[in-house]
């Protein structure tokens, strides 16, 4: 049984009220796609939090980020992960969409933040977050204003989750990279919604680490797609940046397992030609089951990725790495400014650190 409780804000009316800088995002969505296709020969580096939970958080880490792209620009193109919604496997912070906060401090003293110490010196009383709200409209509208912040005010183009495809064309013309989670990786749904947008998707594999399952949904994505959507019969053409996300797997005892291996990779490859592709560009997952979800474990995942790039088929495979970090190493259980509320985070500071290491291996 269910109750309409009230009418979504429109689509047209929120897009003509936070304008998209054109520019920028087409700058943006054809680099992502000029490394996923090998023509430029950098990294995708898709790096934010597990799930973004406050506008002024996210507003400091994406002026941080600035400064780290800067400075690696040669190498990694970053791409701010700013997902939306969380999916659970039980009760929890939904996403930003569904779960706004009410944050507790003064607007004058968010204004003289300019440094992480300061923040977290604020942190305990000033920062701290009251309450949530469950109002999908005032969801939709605050990250709608996060995306275009993202490109118009910090030159980034942001990387989504796509998990309610309801919602999607909310935020389609901010979005230049999409991720499909592990759990819905083998939804028909998503992969033929996947198989008409313009923007790269990335397939994560599902929880078991199925390879085979995976490249059979980055097969549907780049193939044209006849299905039906809001009323109507549905025409997609195939989108030819599908590509492939290892994010580790979990085994029947529950035990995490990494698949940023020598013969994951090999494996991957080789069943390519049986699926019938070839040459389907890989991301490496840095956190999930390749790091148990300890944050302190990514930085060595980077570096068994660094160590993956002495085999030539492997460089030639994987075109980015995904890394969960925020401004404060860990998580929290209950709201506090800048710890992620969902999995561990590498705080900024070691995520930079790590980047920068990265950079100098490759």
């Amino acid at each position: 049984m269910f109750k309409k409780t009230q009418k979504l804000v429109s689509k047209t009316q929120l897009k003509q009220k936070f304008p998209v800088d054109l520019k920028t995002k087409k700058q943006g969505d054809f680099v992502i796609k000029s490394i996923l296709s090998g023509e430029d020969k950098r990294l995708l580096c898709i790096v934010g939090p597990c799930s973004i939970d406050s506008e002024k958080s996210v507003f400091l880490y994406l002026e941080k980020l600035k400064s780290l792209h800067e400075l690696t620009k040669d190498k990694l193109f970053i791409v701010p992960r700013l997902h939306t919604l969380k999916p659970r496997s039980r009760d929890g912070f939904k996403g930003l969409i569904f779960n706004q906060t009410k944050e507790g401090f003064d607007e004058k003293i968010n204004a003289e933040i300019r440094n992480l110490d300061q923040a977290k010196a604020l942190n305990i009383d000033q920062f701290k977050i009251q309450s949530f709200d469950q109002d999908i409209n005032s969801g939709l509208t605050l990250c709608r204003k996060i995306f275009v912040s993202a490109i118009n005010d910090f030159g980034f183009c942001p990387s989504d989750e796509l998990l309610f495809i309801d919602l999607y064309d909310f935020f389609d013309d901010c979005i230049s990279h999409y991720t499909i989670g592990a759990r819905t990786a083998l939804s028909s749904q998503h992969r033929y919604l996947a198989s008409g947008l313009s923007a790269p998707t990335g397939f994560k594999n599902p929880i078991n680490g199925d390879i085979d399952a995976l490249l059979d949904s980055v097969f549907v994505a780049q193939s044209p797609n006849v299905f039906a959507q809001n009323g109507h019969q549905i025409q997609s053409f195939g989108n030819p940046f599908a590509h492939a996300i290892f994010r580790g797997f979990v085994d029947t005892q529950g035990d995490h397992h990494s698949n940023i291996t020598q013969s994951h990779i090999e494996k991957f490859i080789k069943n390519q030609t049986q699926k019938g592709l070839k040459n389907v560009p890989l991301i490496i997952d840095l956190s999930h089951s390749n790091s148990q979800k300890d944050f302190a474990i990514q930085p060595k995942n980077l570096q068994a990725v660094a160590s993956l790039f002495k085999n030539k088929d492997a460089k030639q495979s994987i075109k980015g790495i995904m890394a969960e970090s925020f401004l404060f190493d860990g998580r929290s259980d209950t709201p506090q400014f800048g710890y992620s509320l969902t999995d561990s985070c590498m705080g900024f500071e070691l995520t930079k650190k790590t980047i920068l290491d990265f950079c100098d291996k490759i």
